[in-house]
């Protein structure tokens, strides 16, 4: 009998040690040959077998865990000399791993939801140990856990404000166990503006990005425009990117966005309007536009949509109360008016116009140049029946011959020939 006959071993380090045991019958005039198998492996029994009966023996064996993970079988098997009987026997060792943490992303934008999972060996006890998150020290409870009879599975989502340490700590029969996996928050922290905005003064746009991890590029946009920062500085933790106003106008007011790229996760962005108190700044119609950039307290603002455009009756126009758009936002759908041409079909018209004239030209040039080759075949044929049709009487002059002569066939065709193929004609002729 091999024991235990399974066990549940938590792998804490690599040489982690499993005894196992085996008992059998022996007696001291038969010679039993003990050897231990793992998946088929032979083993090395730590110590000589000994008696601890009349006839019962045992065997040990220690089996470093190494590597392994799941379930080894370990078999003991005994051989009687002389007798050629083998008995054996099996036990199952189940090697779990320890308390482990994986994330769905160690970085993480500014105020974005963490995902971390953490499994917690049960040792086939059904029993939940007694187990907590903490983030930053700070203990918070998890959303859900799953179990089968090997694992417990804890589910953590948390909002990530800055760059975090989040640890599981599980105790069980008496020790402590903890697990930590760092959370790098990035993205704009805050987009801020420092001075009154107001005509003739100046101000700075600041904007704050969290993050170890610098971004490769930051850069400003002031509605649809860009521009390069004024300056940016960083510091372990944080990037600072300013964009300064000075001698501010009315063609200051609007929308500015910052934005920051990175080399290894998604560019980030936030938008802030930069307007006098009071007032609201408008945004961008695509295909439209207000004709200001923003509006001052109570006043309203109809977009006027590009040709082939037209706005939602549902929403033309917005009203500025208390520094707040109050409507929705103009939307231009693309709509041909009844009884009017749109500029898109009046090109349409124009291209296949264009086509049927070039058509039609190509049929003539294709016409005449069958007709003229028509013709100049024909001048040929005749050529060539005169050349080969002798006249009624030998003796009397065919009267096409004396037109022939003095008006050769090259002038009266239009056609050049070769001189030998002419002289040849008016020699026959003569014949």
């Amino acid at each position: 009998t091999t024991s235990p006959e399974g066990v549940a071993v938590v792998r804490q380090t690599q040489d982690q040690v499993v005894e196992m045991s085996c008992e059998f019958y022996d007696y001291p005039e038969v010679e039993a040959l003990v050897t231990w198998f793992t998946d088929d492996l032979e083993l090395e029994e730590d110590e000589m077998t000994v008696y601890v009966g009349d006839t019962t023996a045992r065997s040990t064996v220690s089996v470093v865990l190494g590597m392994m993970s799941g379930n080894f079988q370990i078999r003991c098997s005994v051989e009687y000399a002389g007798y050629g009987t083998i008995v054996s026997d099996t036990a199952v060792i189940s090697v779990l791993e320890s308390v482990s943490l994986s994330a769905v992303s160690t970085k993480v934008g500014y105020n974005e939801i963490v995902e971390i999972f953490g499994t917690i060996p049960l040792l086939g006890s059904h029993i939940y140990h007694n187990y907590h998150w903490s983030v930053n020290g700070v203990s918070v409870l998890e959303q859900d856990h799953t179990h089968n009879d090997t694992y417990l599975t804890s589910h953590l989502r948390w909002p990530i404000l800055q760059s975090s340490t989040i640890t599981l700590t599980v105790m069980n029969s008496g020790r402590l166990t903890r697990k930590s996996v760092s959370v790098e928050a990035y993205g704009i922290r805050s987009l801020e503006v420092e001075g009154r905005v107001e005509p003739g003064t100046s101000a700075d746009l600041v904007c704050v990005i969290d993050g170890s991890t610098q971004p490769s590029d930051v850069y400003w946009y002031y509605n649809t425009e860009r521009h390069a920062a004024t300056y940016t500085t960083h510091t372990p933790t944080e990037t600072r990117s300013v964009f300064s106003l000075q001698n501010i106008t009315p063609d200051n007011y609007g929308h500015y966005t910052c934005v920051a790229g990175f080399p290894d996760r998604p560019t980030v962005f936030k938008r802030i309007p930069v307007v006098p108190l009071g007032a609201c700044a408008l945004p961008q119609v695509p295909h439209g536009s207000f004709g200001t950039n923003y509006l001052n307290d109570g006043a309203r603002a109809t977009v006027t949509c590009s040709a082939s455009y037209a706005p939602l009756e549902t929403s033309k126009s917005v009203l500025c109360e208390g520094g707040r758009l109050v409507g929705d936002t103009p939307v231009c759908v693309r709509a041909a008016r009844e009884g009017a041409v749109v500029e898109d079909d009046v090109k349409v018209v124009m291209l296949i116009l264009v086509t049927c004239v070039l058509i039609v030209v190509m049929c003539a040039l294709l016409i005449s140049l069958v007709l003229w080759n028509k013709k100049r075949f024909k001048i040929r044929r005749n050529a060539l029946n005169k050349l080969y049709t002798p006249s009624q009487n030998p003796d009397e002059e065919d009267p096409k011959t004396k037109e022939d002569l003095e008006n050769p066939i090259e002038s009266r065709s239009g056609n050049s020939y070769d001189f030998d193929i002419e002289q040849k004609i008016t020699w026959t002729r003569h014949k």
